[in-house]
């Protein structure tokens, strides 16, 4: 079950170094990043890190893979950062002209911030695309509710309208799983 995907800029946000840091300038081709020949990139960033913690903690999922295709020359690192210090988990040479899956599996080891992410390192051309953050275990589904605070002062049209909108979710349908599992506070 893929749990995160690395995405690449896109019309909802196209700032690069949301995605992807390296030390040289890079491309992005047809949902692919390009590296030019001695690059070091990374996906420590907003957008591709994965927390390991919050993962864990929301699904009770220890064990992960970590998944990328890669094609042409230079090295594929899978990084742990803890507060206690960063450590490469894995580490493989590639050297191909064709698209190659790459799988790391990796277990969360701490009850503490965890964060995980790739980097990769050019000896020549090279080019990463389709990436994710998997696990073969089934999700602990925990049971929820949630609490909406609406905070108004004499707005009772958009006071309407926010109900209105609440109103048409699965919280209040009674054929969902969700219905009753809501609750809506307004403050005025």
């Amino acid at each position: 079950m893929i749990v995160q995907n690395i995405i690449f800029p896109n019309d909802v946000c196209d700032e690069i170094n949301m995605y992807f840091r390296a030390e040289k300038s890079f491309q992005i081709n047809q949902e692919a990043l390009e590296l030019s020949e001695n690059n070091v990139t990374n996906t420590y960033t907003y957008m591709n890190l994965f927390d390991v913690f919050f993962w864990k903690k929301y699904t009770g999922i220890t064990v992960w893979s970590a998944k990328i295709q890669v094609q042409g020359n230079g090295l594929v690192n899978l990084w742990k950062r803890t507060p206690k210090g960063c450590k490469r988990i894995a580490s493989v040479r590639v050297d191909t002209n064709e698209y190659k899956d790459l799988c790391f599996e990796f277990e969360s080891e701490e009850d503490d911030e965890e964060i995980v992410y790739f980097e990769f390192v050019s000896n020549k051309k090279m080019c990463i695309k389709d990436g994710c953050f998997c696990t073969k275990n089934h999700c602990l589904y925990r049971d929820i509710h949630l609490s909406v605070v609406i905070c108004t002062y004499r707005r009772n049209q958009e006071l309407r309208d926010s109900l209105t909108t609440l109103k048409s979710t699965g919280f209040f349908d009674e054929t969902s799983s969700l219905y009753g599992k809501l609750t809506i506070r307004v403050i005025d």
